[in-house]
């Protein structure tokens, strides 16, 4: 079991989940974490996200992508169920849900939340 289950709701802001893992995953130790990725894009960004995702998926192979038709009609509304889904795939100790177009500037911010 990991430490960490982080989870992006992605909804057309695959360039942002680029920058997310970069920072992610030479921020922090990666196998202290699982990454989670609800992409609720209509259609769904796959090819972009396997693009973005393969180098890290290879080498750690902790990376879940759930591609989700969210049934909510409102846009907070399908960002929250898109969260219950990630939720629901997450195994970690800890559940830190972090929107694509935020970012942190802190080495090892994982350890520091813990």
């Amino acid at each position: 079991m990991k430490k960490w289950s982080v989870a992006y709701v992605n909804y057309k802001t695959s360039i942002y989940i680029y920058w997310q893992l970069k920072g992610l995953y030479e921020f922090n130790n990666p196998e202290d974490f699982e990454l989670i990725i609800v992409d609720n894009s209509s259609p769904h960004e796959i090819e972009e996200l396997e693009k973005i995702t393969k180098p890290y998926q290879e080498k750690f192979n902790n990376i879940k992508i759930i591609y989700y038709t969210p049934q909510e009609p409102s846009a907070s509304g399908q960002h929250g169920e898109a969260m219950d889904v990630a939720k629901s795939y997450a195994t970690g100790k800890y559940f830190l849900e972090q929107d694509p177009d935020f970012f942190w500037v802190k080495q090892n911010y994982l350890k520091w939340f813990e």
